[in-house]
């Protein structure tokens, strides 16, 4: 059994619309202006390949990143969706599965990361 336990604050952003081809190494540069990240997790196959986790040391430079970063262009005809993860919330989340919140969204791109790395070693 595996648990994900993730501390829930304003430095964790979702980040959506990405075209496909998007790295982490791209992201971490991009959101990395606004402020020292502590990481940048890519979303998975499917759906959620197109959607990022990336979280900020500080809660003012993540507040930075979203006013900088929602709402621009990105890549070729993508407009970027940056907003903070917040589970309180009832919005449905085109990436998310029928029964996932974003807490588990977080979790599940985390362990198919870890995974992705284990079955590379």
């Amino acid at each position: 059994v595996l648990y994900c336990f993730i501390d829930m604050d304003s430095r964790i952003l979702l980040v959506g619309n990405l075209p496909k081809s998007t790295t982490g190494e791209v992201l971490y540069t991009l959101f990395g202006r606004c402020g020292p990240l502590r990481q940048v997790r890519m979303g998975g196959d499917g759906p959620a390949k197109s959607h990022a986790i990336v979280v900020f040391e500080r809660e003012a430079d993540a507040e930075a990143a979203v006013a900088n970063l929602n709402g621009k262009s990105f890549g070729a005809n993508r407009i970027l969706s940056v907003s903070v993860l917040d589970p309180a919330k009832s919005v449905s989340y085109t990436h998310l599965r029928a029964h996932e919140t974003p807490e588990h969204l977080v979790c599940r791109l985390l362990l198919e990361k870890k995974k992705t790395e284990l079955t590379k070693n």
